[in-house]
């Protein structure tokens, strides 16, 4: 559930939110016992004391906590990459394909070798994706706008991953062999 968890490591302190509500607003921390300390409203959050919002995060940590959707995801994720790392072998513009479980990157570069970042590419295969579309996000952090993500929600259909992939490819296809967009 969390990537502490896939990498085997114990935090002193977890910070969760965004998806841990379903979409309702809830933020928090876990923290170890040997950094107890805080008096009751010192750990006091914006998004940590409403009612509906707690009722839904216990929800969904149940859906969670059974197993099915994570599993799936794993399964989607080797799927995914599968399919991304054929391509690579045919598109020289994907320089790599990373990221665990639906966080999925690939980073587009304009020589393999020299690993340039191909940034205007992956501002255009975002714009044709869209088009088409499906939204890929594209990384900004730290001058890194070649890094194009997959991050689909964790109950999306066999047909609508099908969806992405060839609205990707044909992007990617479209932009490498500089056809108008």
């Amino acid at each position: 559930m969390f990537a502490t968890e896939l990498y085997g490591i114990t935090p002193d302190i977890l910070v969760f939110g965004k998806g841990v509500a379903g979409g309702f607003p809830l933020a928090g921390i876990i923290a170890d016992e040997a950094l107890r300390g805080y008096d009751a409203g010192e750990d006091a959050f914006s998004f940590g004391h409403s009612p509906f919002s707690l009722v839904a995060a216990l929800a969904n940590i149940k859906v969670l906590e059974q197993g099915t959707l994570l599993k799936r995801c794993i399964e989607l994720n080797d799927y995914i990459a599968n399919y991304l790392l054929e391509m690579q072998k045919k598109y020289e513009i994907i320089g790599d394909v990373r990221g665990p479980g639906l966080a999925i990157g690939i980073e587009l570069v304009k020589n393999r070798e020299s690993k340039e970042p191909a940034i205007d590419e992956a501002a255009k295969i975002a714009r044709v994706a869209f088009t088409e579309g499906v939204i890929f996000g594209v990384s900004k952090y730290a001058n890194m706008g070649h890094v194009l993500k997959i991050k689909p929600p964790l109950v999306i259909t066999d047909e609508e991953i099908e969806i992405v992939l060839e609205v990707f490819k044909k992007s990617v296809s479209k932009v490498s062999n500089r056809l108008p967009i």
